[in-house]
């Protein structure tokens, strides 16, 4: 992301600020894919299309494109920050490999929403091998503000606990605050078979704020002796990979790590030869003590001449640059300078 996002950290090597160019290479990658993408997902307001199982007929048609126009106004229109986090999970997924759309129904404003989940703020075990059988992921909401807290706990949504000041505000009373939200399984019945449950916790105090349940009677199989065998949880994240990890772990790859070294590799090579011009430029170097030139650092402009007490020929050959590549090393005759 630092070579993305095109992050300059002073340089100390080889001296105090130097050349510290970013060639944009990562960025590029990310904003043309990002280019062919999204006009091919978004290409016009009819974004979902039913598909039909079985013998298509008149009225399965018409009914699959009812119900796609309808979900399409939901993305379009109800969920605000749908299309706009779609462009930016278009940005991120070419360059960290992975990114994560989390959506669920909001009782306090009573629709669906989506949100776009970057892969850092989204923490499973490393080697799982998909959502649907983690036992355990964890979303490091947004920072929330305490007036957003408040309505929370207000409404009901959220048990209430003292939160107290967020970590290195200070005295701001309005810095916000980061709870963690796990969905997990846990058997909180203690009945030897975990449920899934989505916990909500503070991750200053580490108090509980909301525990709530992530499935419904659909998804609860059961035996014929009126055992839970199975309970289906309901999906929340939906998953968007990149390139899959050689590695087989969750977490794929993308344009950061297939193009980091090379990237790297231009830097420091665009950045050497900017020093190196500089030191052309500058110039510097040993001066004899048989030239007599007053004393301190001698600065000049375009155009001019400084006098000095000494003969041409004795100058020349009292004053040796320093040896830098890209420019002529000074001959004591003058024909060969």
């Amino acid at each position: 992301m630092k070579l993305a996002l095109q992050t300059k950290e002073e340089k100390s090597y080889p001296w105090p600020k130097a050349s510290n160019i970013k060639f944009p290479l990562i960025s590029t990658a990310a904003i043309q894919f990002n280019a062919r993408a999204y006009p091919a997902m978004i290409d016009g307001p009819n974004i979902v299309k039913g598909a039909i199982k079985g013998r298509p007929t008149p009225e399965k048609q018409d009914r699959a494109d009812r119900i796609g126009k309808h979900m399409s106004w939901q993305l379009l229109e109800e969920m605000d920050d749908w299309e706009e986090d779609t462009d930016r999970l278009l940005i991120q997924l070419p360059i960290v490999g992975c990114a994560f759309r989390k959506t669920w129904f909001d009782p306090l404003k009573g629709y669906n929403c989506s949100h776009l989940v970057s892969a850092g703020d989204f923490v499973v075990n490393y080697w799982t091998r998909d959502l649907e059988t983690c036992p355990r992921a964890t979303h490091v909401l947004p920072p929330m503000y305490p007036y957003e807290a408040e309505e929370k706990m207000r409404s009901g949504l959220w048990l209430r606990v003292d939160l107290g000041r967020a970590p290195d505000a200070a005295n701001d009373d309005d810095a916000p605050h980061v709870f963690l939200e796990q969905h997990r399984l846990w058997d909180l019945d203690e009945d030897g078979y975990p449920e899934p449950y989505i916990v909500t916790v503070h991750k200053e105090t580490e108090r509980v704020v909301r525990i709530v349940a992530r499935y419904d009677e659909t998804g609860v199989e059961m035996s014929e002796e009126g055992e839970i065998v199975r309970i289906t949880p309901t999906r929340a994240f939906t998953k968007y990979g990149f390139i899959q990890a050689p590695d087989g772990s969750f977490y794929d790859i993308g344009f950061g790590t297939l193009l980091e070294p090379l990237s790297a590799t231009i830097n420091s090579t665009i950045n050497q030869l900017m020093d190196a011009g500089h030191l052309a430029n500058v110039q510097g170097g040993f001066i004899g003590d048989g030239v007599s030139i007053k004393s301190g650092n001698l600065r000049f402009k375009p155009g001019e001449w400084k006098r000095v007490t000494s003969a041409g020929a004795n100058l020349q050959q009292s004053i040796v640059p320093l040896p830098v590549k890209g420019r002529p090393r000074s001959s004591s005759n003058s024909s060969e300078c």
